[in-house]
């Protein structure tokens, strides 16, 4: 379900339009889903009851990009997205603050991030998480917003990050 591919970011270009029919059709048939995306717009609001935002710290997902063999372009665009929470965001606006939840994923493991997901499906708690003022404490906000000038990213930048996968 998609319309062409973005060479810049050796992504695929969704096609909104058609996802969203398909979805629509699909959700007529089958109940209590499990989707993932972070293209929001193409599941039907009627359909959502819960919107769970799987969070990063914007230095972590660096470095996995890196790791990847990703062009250092889009793992900045893609660190940058999550410490502005462009995702989150997009949530926020398409399905409202009562079906969007966040749970942070940094250095958590798979059962740990269930738990709290299950938690929230059980409408247990709520989290807010905001990586500009986390990384204003740690003094590293500068370092993130200047990466993309930088050529070359420094040996050391990822042992803060070094325990985490």
């Amino acid at each position: 379900m998609y319309k062409g591919l973005d060479k810049a970011r050796g992504s695929l270009i969704v096609d909104v339009k058609r996802a969203r029919k398909f979805f629509a059709a699909y959700f007529v048939k089958h109940r209590d889903v499990i989707l993932d995306s972070h293209v929001v717009e193409i599941f039907p609001r009627n359909f959502i009851d819960k919107v769970l935002v799987l969070r990063a710290h914007p230095l972590l997902i660096l470095k996995r990009g890196v790791e990847r063999g990703w062009p250092l372009e889009k793992c900045l665009e893609n660190a940058q997205a999550e410490l502005l929470g462009v995702c989150l965001f997009d949530a926020l606006r398409f399905y409202g603050r009562k079906k969007v939840w966040q749970i942070d994923c940094t250095c958590r493991s798979v059962e740990e991030a269930v738990s709290e997901i299950l938690d929230i499906l059980r409408n247990r708690r709520r989290r807010n998480i905001d990586w500009l003022t986390e990384l204003e404490k740690e003094r590293r906000l500068d370092l993130l917003l200047e990466l993309e000038k930088a050529r070359d990213l420094p040996v050391d930048l990822f042992k803060l990050l070094s325990d985490c996968r």
